[in-house]
Parts: C-alpha cells; structure tokens; sequence
C-alpha cells in the first residue's frame, strides 16, 4: 500500500512539473527525480520480496496492489481534505479570535468612517489560520491614504501575516472598490497590494510597495 501511495505521488509531482501551463510549471529535474524514485521504489520492494520468498511469482500481486493503492490514493485524499475542512470551517463559526474582537472596538472609538464586517473576518481569520480584517466605508466619500495608515497604526501587532481590505464607493464607474494590502507580522507592508481602479493602485498601493522594497534593500545591505 505504500508503495502505491508513493507512486500515486510521484505521478502527481510529475504532472505539476514536466511542463508550464495554467496549473503546473516546469520544473523538469523535480518531474524526472519523482519518476527516478517511484522506480527505485518499486525495484527494491520487489528486491526485498525475492529474498523473502525466494520466488518471483508475488511480483503479479504485488503490482496488483500498488495499482489498486494508487487509483485509490485520489479518492482516499478527498476524504481526508473534505473531513478536515469540515472541521476547520466548523471552528471558524462557532469561536471568536480575541484579535478581531478586540478590534471591532478600537475601530468603533478611533475611525468613524470605516466599519470592521465582524463575521467575516473572525471567520476567514479563524479558517485560514492569519489575521484578516474586512472593513467597509460607512459613508461615500473617497477612501483616503491617511485612512489606511490610521488602520495599519490601529492594528496590533500579530504572530502571522495580516490581511486588510476595505470597500469603498468608487466614483470612476460608481462600482464598489476594494483596496487590499499584506503586512507582515511587524506590520511593515509587503509587496502584496492590490486595487480593482489602476488610478486607485497609483494613490494607494504604490506609496506601500516602494515602502516595502525599501526596506528590502535595507535588509539586504545590513546582512
């Protein structure tokens, strides 16, 4: 059954490696390493079984198995995924991350025109295992730089990345925007921004960006 495990693995990290395409990327020394080892495997398991049985006639057998073990490794995956998803998605409703709650009041007291959505980001939080704060603007005048520098000087610091997005009324197309950013566990911005108005990444995410290269450089030059 191991076996058959592993070579179910060695074909799926072949797959995702031989070649580039919309979900894989070549990276054909990893592709032929897999192969290379899922044989190796196979001739010492049969290696192993001629010294303990003296014979070669469990060989058709044992292919059988590893065969059957590898169709069934796909199915067997899903399971387990589905199982531990469930529960992951189970905790994330039913507790409460003191980080976020605790947030929900300091917003309330500090900035009056961004809303924190409570649900979902003590849900997304909880689920995905980092900090993620959803805030919305109350009324419809346009997001601010200095509001989300007063966001980042709100947040407390955390032990994993923090997310922020914040949705606002864009006045180009009078849709609604989003303005999204990474932090590091420091709260130092990452290279991770994005907006869905170009005009938007050039007021927003341009000033963090050139923030967080700066102090890569910085990093660099110190080690």
């Amino acid at each position: 059954m191991p076996v058959g495990f592993g070579c179910f693995y060695a074909f799926i990290v072949f797959a995702f490696n031989f070649e580039d395409s919309f979900i894989s990327e070549e990276n054909k020394p990893v592709a032929f390493l897999a192969v290379i080892l899922a044989i190796s495997g196979l001739i010492i398991y049969i290696f192993i079984g001629k010294k303990l049985y003296k014979s070669y006639k469990f060989i058709p057998k044992i292919l059988g198995v590893i065969l059957i073990s590898a169709f069934l490794s796909l199915p067997a995956i899903q399971i387990v995924t589905n199982i531990y998803d469930s529960n992951r998605n189970y905790y994330a409703k039913n507790h409460e991350d003191k980080y976020i709650t605790d947030l929900q009041f300091q917003f309330a007291k500090e900035i009056n025109t961004l809303e924190v959505d409570l649900k979902k980001s003590n849900y997304e939080t909880l689920y995905y295992r980092d900090k993620r704060i959803y805030l919305s603007k109350i009324n419809d005048q346009k997001l601010t730089i200095e509001e989300i520098d007063k966001v980042i000087s709100i947040l407390p610091k955390a032990n994993v990345q923090i997310s922020i997005t914040i949705y606002y009324h864009n006045y180009n197309d009078s849709s609604q925007g989003r303005f999204h950013l990474l932090l590091n566990q420091d709260k130092t911005p990452t290279t991770v921004c994005d907006s869905r108005d170009s005009d938007d990444y050039e007021l927003f995410c341009s000033k963090y960006v050139m923030e967080a290269y700066s102090k890569k450089i910085i990093k660099r030059k110190e080690s």
